[in-house]
């Protein structure tokens, strides 16, 4: 059998021992190895995503435009004397998936690796990441954070971590005979060299922060949105911990809905929770703390929990009376198994400014106008302090929190200082009033050190 994809010099590449691609039903089981081969199946999308071969017009891609998708910092790079520069990238999915490619024959003594290749002349790091990943793997990704610098047998290479964005496995380039989607669980056994299970290792020390870079993701099981681990920022238990009696009893219904777990629509909810092998975790949204772990096991159609493991390290969760926990463990565990489905939760903030919009809702456009410039003079100040540090004065997210709060109940009339009146003139008067106190915003005197990287992310 031959590789769909000749060399560069139009040889033809003999595949001896050819791979075999998985069934369909792998390739949106977040638990299961999806491997894909040259040219075979592959399905229309996988995690909201397109696939699509780009071959056809890979000289139109724009490598630097990609390299410089997301603004973060990165290390010095300072490679041995005597070594090649070479960088490559670890592409990550949500629900905590991996891309790995299958080197052509095992070359080098390879059975699986990830994708990376040689720096060449006026060319950078990031560049030459994004464009091995796409030779390799078919894929096109963009690099969103450094995850580790590797010492290889001939080479120095600076690894990204970095996001999907199109592209297609099926269109893998001569140098990979298959690409597999892999389960962070398994990838260690998955790869077979010292320096790329170093890789995992770094990787799997960043497991938490999964969260973070797919905020509110989870899959889809039986039309349901279902948390997993991966649904948002978590930190271990700590070791400072009390085992303490419970009883919760849950119908068919209710353990349903538990074992769906919770993924806040925004962090003024409060609380993440996912239930995995008959163990709920509860970890608190803002911080990605881990509060209470309550194994389950079933009673009937339903299940029991019978105890918790409670965090009792101080600066994460002060409460230390025994019935105040029971009463709190229990209590969440109960809303819990009543809340709606994730995928019907909404943002209370939005919900709220939705209410806002309606025509004349607090009696004069100023009002709503004037609040929301404030809640996003917080926001934008609160960037500014942390990418500019002591230029500007501090404004911590417990601020942005606190104003987003604030927001939230006034325009759900929640407020008593406010009340809901009806109906603007004119739907137009309150966007000139919104926009007008925004006008300040080209005044900033640091706007000198934001430049474009700013400017995209506060569009975003």
């Amino acid at each position: 059998m031959f590789h769909p994809q000749p060399q560069p010099n139009g040889q033809p590449v003999k595949l001896h021992h050819p791979s075999s691609p998985t069934p369909p039903g792998t390739w949106e089981d977040w638990q299961a190895v999806a491997t894909f081969v040259p040219g075979g199946p592959v399905p229309a999308r996988i995690n909201d995503l397109h696939l699509v071969a780009l071959r056809a017009r890979r000289e139109a891609i724009d490598w630097a435009a990609l390299a410089q998708n997301d603004t973060f910092e990165e290390p010095p790079f300072t490679p041995p004397a005597g070594y090649k520069l070479a960088a490559g990238a670890v592409v990550v999915e949500p629900h905590g998936r991996v891309w790995v490619v299958h080197p052509t024959n095992g070359f080098g003594g390879y059975q699986t690796t990830f994708p990376k290749g040689r720096v060449t002349k006026g060319g950078s790091l990031r560049e030459t990441a994004c464009r091995e990943v796409y030779e390799e793997a078919g894929l096109i990704v963009a690099p969103f954070a450094f995850l580790a610098d590797s010492l290889r047998s001939t080479s120095y290479t600076r690894y990204y971590l970095a996001r999907r964005r199109e592209g297609s496995p099926a269109d893998m380039g001569w140098e990979s005979q298959a690409v597999s989607l892999v389960p962070l669980r398994y990838l260690r056994d998955f790869v077979n060299r010292s320096v790329d299970k170093a890789l995992v290792a770094a990787l799997l020390a960043q497991e938490g922060k999964w969260g973070q870079w797919f905020p509110g993701s989870g899959p889809l099981v039986d039309g349901h949105r279902v948390a997993t681990r991966y649904s948002w920022l978590r930190e271990p238990l700590p070791p400072q911990q009390r085992n303490l009696a419970i009883d919760v009893r849950l119908d068919a219904q209710q353990a349903a809905r538990v074992r769906r777990g919770f993924i806040p629509a925004a962090m003024e909810q409060k609380w993440f929770a996912y239930f995995e092998a008959n163990v709920l975790y509860q970890h608190r949204s803002w911080t990605g703390y881990l509060i209470f772990v309550t194994p389950f096991t079933a009673e009937g159609e339903g299940l029991r929990a019978t105890r918790t493991l409670v965090n009792q390290d101080p600066a994460q969760f002060g409460e230390t009376d025994e019935k105040e926990i029971r009463d709190q463990v229990e209590q969440l565990i109960a809303n819990l198994a009543e809340a709606p489905a994730n995928e019907d939760l909404e943002d209370p903030c939005v919900a709220a400014l939705t209410k806002a919009m309606q025509p004349n809702y607090l009696g004069t456009p100023s009002v709503v106008s004037g609040e929301v410039a404030g809640f996003l003079d917080t926001v934008v100040r609160h960037w500014l302090s942390q990418h500019l540090g002591a230029e500007v004065p501090k404004v911590s997210y417990t601020d942005v929190l606190q104003a987003n709060q604030r927001l939230t109940r006034i325009f759900a009339g929640l407020d008593p200082d406010y009340t809901v009146i009806g109906p603007w003139n004119s739907a137009a008067q309150l966007g000139v009033a919104a926009v007008r106190p925004w006008t300040w915003i080209g005044t900033i005197t640091p706007v000198r050190t934001c430049c474009a990287s700013s400017a995209r992310a506060w569009r975003e």
